[in-house]
């Protein structure tokens, strides 16, 4: 018993940063409040012994990183670069000279992300990163996962010529990490803070990807949702994305996903029919995009690119996952 006791406490003290950071991601209230001090003491302990620096040193020198930081700094631009006085021809991509397509948002942006890497390189001109999908997270939250610097790191790596971007379904509650030094206090999700604070990282992810001359954003809006409360909330967000986009025409396109798979404000359904086929496209949890749905999308976004670049050569792409 002593020794397990023991173990227990060594164990808390070599975790307490990654224990602290568990605490400080937790939804907002009194028990994350709670959470915080007591894991915020032994975090002080731990850095003023040094003790931290014993699993932040195997991390590292395992690969895996400083996981335990916490960042909420966003680094937003100021605004994207300006954009040509005179509309550019169409940039052309070829067998040769493919055209690199990036895909990043939450969950429900997986199964997109998915479906494009099957889809997308059947064009024979386009080819796709990685799909860089990360669960429960969203811009609200950069404690939790701090998308402005992932995104940053994204395009200085990889150097897409479309992203397409997708969140919405973690930001649903008034409470963000990363406010500005002596911005307004949000007092409900919708209120005027929140929404200007809102907009302004929305915004800010599209202005960084902007900040290459000639790189095409592609900003998914968020389907119906099946419960009600949430689907309210779904539509504020949708207003905001579609509206930012606007802000930034020929650079940035919204694609709507509510008219999409629901046109004309039809009610929530889980399935959706194109030309006399019917596919689910809609998990039974009411939010999530199956990889039948993904594919639709899929098709979308291709539509989109086609629209916006000279695809020379390009091969028609089915939208079926098994062909």
């Amino acid at each position: 018993m002593i020794a397990a006791l023991v173990a227990l406490a060594l164990g808390s003290v070599l975790d307490a940063r990654a224990l602290y950071k568990s605490a400080v991601t937790q939804p907002d209230g009194p028990a994350r409040d709670v959470a915080v001090v007591v894991t915020g003491a032994l975090k002080a302990v731990t850095n003023f012994t040094q003790i931290s620096q014993i699993r932040q040193g195997i991390a590292l020198g395992i690969g895996m990183g400083d996981k335990d930081t916490i960042d909420t700094n966003l680094n937003l631009p100021v605004k994207a670069a300006a954009p040509a006085s005179v509309a550019p021809a169409k940039q052309v991509f070829n067998a040769r000279n493919k055209l690199k397509l990036y895909t990043g948002g939450d969950s429900l942006m997986e199964t997109v992300g998915l479906a494009m890497a099957q889809i997308a390189p059947r064009t024979g001109v386009i080819k796709v990163e990685p799909n860089d999908s990360h669960i429960s997270t969203g811009l609200n939250r950069p404690d939790s996962f701090n998308w402005f610097n992932n995104l940053r790191d994204v395009l200085a790596k990889e150097d897409p010529d479309v992203v397409n971007l997708m969140f919405g379904d973690n930001d649903t509650d008034a409470f963000m990490s990363g406010m500005p030094d002596g911005a307004p206090q949000i007092q409900s999700f919708g209120d005027a803070a929140w929404e200007q604070e809102y907009r302004r990282r929305v915004g800010g992810m599209m202005d960084l990807a902007l900040q290459k001359p000639g790189r095409f954003v592609i900003w998914i809006g968020e389907p119906q949702m099946e419960n009600a409360d949430l689907n309210a909330k779904q539509v504020k967000l949708n207003e905001i994305y579609k509206s930012e986009a606007e802000k930034r025409p020929g650079r940035v396109s919204y694609l709507d996903l509510y008219e999409l798979f629901t046109p004309g404000g039809a009610p929530y359904s889980d399935s959706f029919t194109s030309n006399g086929t019917t596919a689910v496209v809609r998990e039974p949890d009411g939010e999530h995009i199956t990889m039948d749905g993904g594919a639709v999308v899929g098709g979308e976004i291709l539509k989109l690119v086609r629209e916006h670049y000279d695809l020379q050569g390009a091969l028609p792409a089915s939208l079926s996952l098994t062909q």
